[in-house]
């Protein structure tokens, strides 16, 4: 780890963003165990049970919340090919999976187009297979945005995809990385970068909403940014969660100083309706990361996030936990990790 050396700059805050109700603190001195930011945060939930925003306090600055990023794991590339007749059969089982769900047609009808079905049988293969394109139906040529693309490693595999895809991230040496591989990509919020209006087709945030300390004018922004019947598609941690009420302060899900905000399904959606979304669709998502790295946490382990060899007493525990997590998301849907979120910009009614 490459520990920051200056403490982050912060600011008290102790009302909810969203409704305005004061917030109890759940969880206190917090610190990045993560990738080495300086300081101490508590983190406090809104008092109204219908909301159930989690926020970080103190809020450390936006300008001094850059140091926290300089050792993050998106200033690396990490997609390696699958090898072996498995890994071989499951990269072609997901490609008729998305083709037969999404619309990724490959051309003319594949005789094997019935190993996108097998995949069904395998609920936590089937859901990493959906997060492989965000749930996201086929647009010919349409324009994807990545909000927080990172290294853009996503957008290589949409590109692929028929997608004209574009990407930005307010973190330079993702930026950087990103443009290496061709991409464009641009540093900055989605203001300061000043996209023409209903410029996208799509706009996807995948664990970023978390990061910005201005939630309702960000996506209020990606709507003056849809074309009309676009789809807006965010992925976050769920504060709501079993994994959370499980490993409590070692939850992966709470990451200070950079997780500003943690939603729950609740809360989500209230600030969608704030910046102006209407039809709003919001589901639950077992991700095996967020357990398994909570483990981590728990069992002491701090510098792992690099890592791609596994502990597997670990993943065994984490692997557990998922399976009794897919066994009551259909009853109590709170209990996922990660909640996902589908918005639809109205069409527009008339000349």
């Amino acid at each position: 780890m490459n520990p920051i050396a200056e403490p982050v700059a912060s600011a008290v805050r102790r009302a909810c963003a969203l409704c305005g109700k004061r917030g109890e603190v759940i969880h206190r001195h917090q610190r990045d165990r993560l990738f080495g930011a300086a300081g101490s945060w508590n983190f406090r939930r809104c008092a109204d049970r219908g909301c159930g925003l989690i926020w970080l306090d103190p809020l450390p600055s936006a300008e001094e919340l850059k140091a926290a990023y300089r050792s993050y794991y998106t200033h690396a590339q990490t997609h390696s090919e699958r090898r072996g007749f498995l890994g071989k059969l499951l990269t072609k089982m997901e490609q008729e999976y998305w083709s037969a769900e999404f619309g990724y047609s490959r051309g003319r009808p594949s005789p094997g187009r019935f190993l996108g079905q097998l995949l069904k049988l395998f609920p936590l293969r089937r859901r990493a297979a959906d997060g492989a394109v965000r749930h996201l139906r086929a647009v010919p040529q349409g324009c994807l945005l990545d909000v927080g693309c990172g290294s853009g490693e996503w957008l290589l595999s949409m590109r692929k995809r028929g997608w004209k895809v574009f990407g930005t991230d307010f973190d330079q040496q993702a930026v950087d990385l990103a443009a290496g591989s061709g991409l464009d990509v641009r540093c900055g919020t989605l203001a300061d970068l000043n996209f023409a209006p209903e410029s996208f087709d799509a706009i996807t945030l995948s664990h970023v909403i978390e990061h910005v300390p201005d939630p309702t004018g960000t996506l209020a922004e990606c709507g003056r940014l849809l074309k009309p019947g676009g789809q807006l598609v965010i992925y976050t941690p769920n504060g709501a969660s079993l994994s959370h009420r499980a490993f409590k302060g070692n939850w992966r899900g709470l990451e200070p100083p950079r997780h500003l905000q943690i939603f729950s399904a609740q809360s989500l959606r209230r600030v969608l309706e704030q910046a102006g979304f209407q039809k709003i669709t919001v589901r639950p998502i077992v991700a095996q990361s967020v357990v398994y790295e909570s483990v981590m946490l728990g069992w002491g382990y701090s510098d792992f996030t690099r890592s791609t060899r596994r502990k597997w007493t670990a993943a065994g525990i984490s692997r557990l936990f998922n399976l009794l997590e897919l066994c009551l998301v259909a009853w109590a849907p709170s209990v996922a990790d990660c909640i996902n979120a589908l918005a639809v910009k109205e069409a527009r009614i008339g000349p």
